[in-house]
């Protein structure tokens, strides 16, 4: 399924080294459940409700399902973290932006304001994130 708008660029693995305090964890099961994706969508920030990312899931009811968590803008290229702030001011046509998932179904489709958009698959993080982006205990 091609989506012409919303673009997963990579779904990557939770490493030990990118949770904080990972010995300190009130529920590790969280942590050993979560991914790292990295999306980039072709709209301004300013059209964009990041809070209607989710991922159906039709056992439970619409506002139990997992939501995107502790997201982070990226510059365009995808190297840099940049604050939402920013993004806004740079007025960038394209929003790329990593967050964390919870307990994601590899066969079931991201959900987004703008359709579907399909994952690709569990990869280790590229060296231009890493280091950059950390996991804290929701």
């Amino acid at each position: 399924m091609k989506n012409d708008i919303v673009e997963v660029i990579g779904v990557y693995r939770l490493e030990k080294e990118y949770i904080k305090d990972y010995d300190e964890l009130l529920n590790p099961e969280n942590a050993e459940n979560a991914v790292i994706i990295e999306m980039v969508i072709k709209k301004p920030l300013h059209e964009i409700d990041i809070s209607e990312i989710t991922q159906p899931n039709e056992s439970l009811p619409r506002n139990n399902w997992q939501s995107v968590y502790d997201e982070v803008f990226l510059n365009e290229s995808g190297t840099e973290v940049i604050s939402e702030s920013d993004v806004r001011k740079a007025g960038y046509e394209s929003t790329r932006l990593v967050f964390f998932f919870h307990y994601l179904d590899f066969e079931k489709p991201m959900q987004t304001p703008f359709g579907d958009a399909s994952l690709t698959t569990l990869t280790k993080m590229p060296m231009r994130l890493e280091g950059k982006i950390e996991y804290w205990e929701p």
